[in-house]
Order: structure tokens, then C-alpha cells, then sequence
């Protein structure tokens, strides 16, 4: 049976409402999801990424563009500019098109927030595989052999346990509590 995706994406700056339904596969919907979260341009001093917009940060997008960037060109980024990023750095290196759904948008929004080798080890763990931060066939399969539910809630308690083990947690608590939190609570409506 062929599904049709509908999208909206409505623009106020600096915030943003996205509704998705009916997809084939999860790409577009996680993205919308990976949005949501990171939201517009920030500069937080506290924050290692500097000026970031859409959770693109000013040095992933001067790698991906092969050239300096200023302040004012991350201010002006458009969905358009960071989607390729997320879709080929992100997306595409924790092999998310290959997941059930919901772990698909756990995996990828982790690897946003932390790096896919990062998201990578935490899925391992969380699957009872060798953690070695490559995703191959064996994870892959360790993964999707799993019940959606139980991974998605495993995952999420693994995760809020490495940031608590790091640095930011001591600033960003708060805010680290609420994106497993929501990430999770998304990560469990694709599945019903």
C-alpha cells in the first residue's frame, strides 16, 4: 500500500510549528521532530557549539560549506541549508532507514545532539551488542530484534545516564531531562 506524506511547515521567528502524518518511511517526521527540539539561533557562552541555528552549529556548518563562516550566516540558515547536514551526517550514519520506527528518531536525535558514535554506543548497549560505536548488520539486527517499547525506554535511560556523566549536565540538567524525555515520549507515538 503506498502512503503519501503531508507536511506543513509554518515559520515565526524565532519559533516554528511542524505537523506531519501519514509517512512511507520516518525521515521527514524525525527531522520535524529533530527541529522542534533544537529550535532557532542561539549563542549560548555556555555551550561548546557557539552559535548554532536549527542545532547546526557554526563549525558543522563551515565543514560542510569547506569555508569560515560568520555569526550572521548561522543566523541566516534556512531548513532547506541544514537538512542535507542532518540527513547525511546524522541520519545516514546511525543507518536509521534500516530501524523500526521510533528508533530510528531516537538514534538520529541522539547523534544530533552527541555525536553518531555516540548515539551508536548507547543503542549497542541498550541492544546487548559489542560497543564499539559502529553500526554494521549485527547492531542493526540487535536493534530491530528488540520489542520497540522496551528499547525506546532502555535507550532513553541510557542516554540520560551518559549525560549525567559529563560536564554540561551540571548547566544544561534541566534541559537534557526534558529532550530524552520528549524524544522518548515521540519515539513512542511512531510506534502505536
Amino acid at each position: 500500500m503506498m502512503r503519501w506524506l503531508v507536511c506543513f511547515f509554518f515559520f515565526v521567528q524565532p519559533t516554528f510549528a511542524i505537523g506531519c502524518i501519514n509517512m512511507k518511511d520516518n525521515w521527514t517526521e524525525c527531522l520535524a521532530q529533530i527541529l522542534k527540539s533544537e529550535g532557532g539561533y542561539v549563542d549560548d557562552p555556555r555551550d561548546n557549539g557557539g552559535a548554532t541555528n536549527f542545532g547546526v552549529t557554526k563549525k558543522t556548518y563551515e565543514n560542510w560549506v569547506g569555508r569560515e563562516v560568520t555569526k550572521e550566516d548561522i543566523k541566516n540558515l534556512t531548513i532547506d541549508d541544514v537538512a542535507p547536514i542532518y540527513k547525511e551526517r546524522y541520519w545516514a550514519r546511525v543507518r536509521a532507514d534500516e530501524l523500526k520506527d521510533g528508533c530510528d528518531l531516537l538514534l538520529f536525535d541522539l547523534a544530533v545532539h552527541s555525536g553518531p558514535r555516540r548515539s551508536v554506543k548507547i543503542a549497542q548497549e541498550t541492544a546487548g551488542t559489542v560497543v564499539d560505536g559502529l553500526i554494521g548488520p549485527k547492531t542493526v539486527a540487535a536493534i530491530n530484534a528488540m520489542d520497540q517499547t522496551e528499547f525506546i525506554k532502555k535507550f532513553s535511560e541510557n542516554r540520560l545516564a551518559f549525560y549525567k556523566r559529563i560536564e554540561a549536565w551540571k548547566h544544561f540538567e534541566n534541559g537534557f531531562r526534558n529532550r530524552v524525555k520528549k524524544t522518548q515520549i515521540a519515539a513512542q507515538q511512531m510506534v502505536q
